[in-house]
């Protein structure tokens, strides 16, 4: 069963079709894309040596892994044939070639991560609640968000700008406005409430995370506070508008405060880091 999608070939195998998995022998991995909706395993295998692959997420499941490695999710197999943007996000492995290229340090890398994987989580769940929202769009854009943290140390309002600015360099428009849209004060400017969703969730988890931890938005603030004590008064204004946003997303997945959210996240985090 083959879909044509964009300019790639998809190759679908599903179980119950009856259909056998192609080789990989002869293929051009430029052109092909794996589609599956068995168990998220079965997806690896096509992982890397530039093969693209989709994941048919039908139930919103999120995939015990901190590294989604998948190029597209869909929930539904008939939306294989209205994919037109699954090049709108660089593969993880052009992510990771970037932290490289860009030399990301340690600490900054599991900050990175972290933030990726619960807007990741946050955007499946809000998705499963009927909200247009991309996965995987949300996921690059995480994990890019703070490309150019080291080049910006000491450089005043450039920190996400010059990052944004190569990812539209490099054909990544939609990812560039995460980046650009994850500084703090963003969300004070009165059209952000009409922000993308993938812009808002990479947002709201870089104020979930410290260093690495999922931690409650006063914890957060708190320590910026203590970091950057010259942005206290902006900080403050800012506050107020992030505590609307996470409102906002409690409302939608029905949980009770930022408290529960948290919560909810880490335990997610921690039954993935056991599984692994």
């Amino acid at each position: 069963m083959v879909y044509h999608a964009n300019q790639f070939d998809i190759w679908y195998c599903h179980t119950s079709s009856g259909c056998r998995t192609p080789s990989k022998a002869g293929l051009n991995s430029d052109n092909l894309c794996y589609a599956v909706e068995e168990n998220y395993e079965k997806l690896l295998d096509w992982d890397g040596a530039s093969y693209r692959t989709i994941w048919i997420n039908r139930n919103n499941t999120i995939p015990a892994t901190e590294f989604p490695s998948h190029d597209y999710e869909l929930e539904r197999i008939s939306q294989l044939e209205e994919i037109h943007h699954i090049g709108q996000s660089p593969s993880l492995s052009q992510c990771l070639n970037w932290w490289e290229d860009w030399n990301l340090p340690e600490n900054v890398c599991r900050h990175v991560i972290k933030v990726a994987w619960a807007a990741y989580a946050l955007a499946v769940m809000l998705r499963d609640k009927g909200i247009n929202v991309n996965p995987i769009l949300t996921h690059r854009g995480g994990l890019l968000h703070d490309l150019d943290k080291i080049k910006t140390l000491k450089l005043v309002n450039s920190h996400g700008n010059i990052g944004a600015s190569f990812l539209v360099s490099q054909g990544f428009p939609a990812v560039a406005e995460i980046v650009r849209g994850h500084i703090l004060h963003t969300i004070l400017d009165p059209a952000s409430d009409s922000r993308p969703w993938e812009v808002k969730l990479v947002y709201f988890c870089d104020k979930l995370a410290e260093g690495d931890r999922i931690v409650p938005l006063e914890e957060r603030f708190s320590a910026l506070g203590k970091r950057y004590p010259e942005y206290m008064k902006k900080m403050s204004r800012a506050k107020v508008h992030v505590w609307g946003l996470n409102n906002e997303i409690c409302s939608i997945l029905s949980i009770p405060d930022n408290d529960h959210l948290v919560l909810l996240l880490n335990t997610l985090s921690q039954s993935i880091s056991l599984a692994q």
